[in-house]
């Protein structure tokens, strides 16, 4: 029996050919976009409490049960997390209202931005799915998750209302301390994105050109495999002198752990299909294209998601740089021009399809405490 997340792969993979054979019609693109969102929302949304790896200890920790994480009373989480938790314990104190309200919050600024920036609205929901463990890290990294949409209302808001020169200059002002507030809450909320936030700004700060783009997607590729045992050491020293800290054993255990796609597997299979992906984006992309912040988001991440394949978690560690990025498609995917191209993204993306349902007929349901419990899938409605 089909799964639910090849459910919704195969879902958008026909809403894909739906919106392609409808480009200009615009009414049939926005039923297309929801009907995808939709399906990817309620997919995480209405999960139960034992699908991703900690959901069940966030949802405990939001309902007063005892956790790995405390209590939403007692716990030494980051300030920013318990804050929001707090908030949404005013309003309602159940598990589904909890998994409800920050997926909804997690999910709004991608599907914002996919509706307001992206040509194409179904290939960035099926990216999401696929490819750099996006899915499984919405599922269960529900602090980054929260930390990562703070910082893209605020780049929203910088996009809209900073840079926008028609809103008048003492609202700018004031729309840039929301931003700046935004992004410090973030930071509380998640300690990953002090090193997300520079990230972010590199992307939107320093202008590539086309052909600075190929060398630093292709060079990073390929470095990478030359020289992989250095990565490998570098790591390995890393880890004896940090073995004192509490984390330890925790970054030991997603090191160690292939289900949850953050191992220290470096290949030539992991790598190439995404950076072929990212490659091919460039390529159809005019030279004064390259700036698009989205763009740059997607070399940059994709590059060093390739440099750190030797280290854990780093889909993790880029995680904002890659959501952010799957929302850059080409407005020359549309054109008659270079179809060889289109065809080539097409198979790219058929590959990623393929990859997942070759995960999915090898999963093993009986996963240690690192994995990210994908199956046995059941929503909270199930749960006693």
């Amino acid at each position: 029996m089909i799964n639910v997340y090849l459910s919704v792969i195969i879902l958008l993979l026909i809403l894909l050919v739906i919106e392609i054979k409808n480009v200009h019609n615009l009414t049939v693109k926005n039923a297309v976009f929801y009907i995808g969102t939709l399906s990817i929302f309620s997919l995480i949304a209405f999960r139960g409490t034992e699908v991703g790896g900690d959901t069940s200890a966030y949802a405990n920790f939001f309902i007063g049960k005892h956790s790995m994480y405390g209590t939403i009373d007692n716990s030494d989480m980051e300030i920013g997390f318990i804050w929001i938790a707090k908030i949404l314990h005013l309003i309602n104190k159940t598990k589904i209202w909890f998994l409800f309200s920050s997926t909804f919050i997690t999910l709004f600024p991608f599907f914002y931005m996919v509706k307001k920036y992206s040509c194409n609205k179904t290939i960035p929901l099926l990216l999401f799915m696929t490819i750099w463990s996006i899915m499984p890290t919405a599922l269960c990294a529900v602090r980054q998750n929260l930390a990562v949409s703070l910082v893209m209302v605020a780049y929203i808001l910088f996009i809209e209302k900073i840079k926008n020169k028609h809103v008048e200059r003492f609202r700018r002002k004031v729309w840039m301390l929301c931003c700046i507030l935004l992004c410090i809450l973030s930071v509380l909320t998640h300690t990953s994105m002090i090193v997300a936030l520079p990230l972010l700004f590199l992307a939107e700060l320093v202008n590539i050109r086309k052909k600075t783009a190929y060398i630093i997607v292709f060079a990073s590729f390929l470095i990478v495999l030359i020289i992989d045992n250095l990565f490998n050491s570098l790591f390995s020293l890393f880890n004896e002198y940090t073995a004192a800290f509490s984390y330890a054993d925790r970054m030991n255990g997603y090191f160690e752990n292939a289900d949850y796609a953050l191992t220290n597997e470096v290949s030539f299979n992991r790598l190439a299909p995404t950076t072929f992906w990212v490659l091919l984006l460039i390529f159809k992309s005019k030279e004064e294209v390259i700036s698009s912040t989205f763009l740059k988001c997607l070399i940059w991440g994709n590059s060093l998601y390739c440099i750190g394949a030797s280290f854990p978690m780093i889909s993790r560690a880029v995680y904002l740089l890659m959501l952010m990025g799957i929302v850059y498609v080409p407005f020359s995917l549309y054109s008659k021009r270079k179809q060889l191209s289109n065809v080539l993204l097409f198979l790219l993306l058929v590959f990623f399809v393929r990859t997942q349902f070759k995960y999915f007929s090898e999963y093993n349901v009986n996963e240690n405490y690192y994995g990210v419990r994908l199956l046995p899938y059941k929503t909270i409605f199930e749960e006693r």
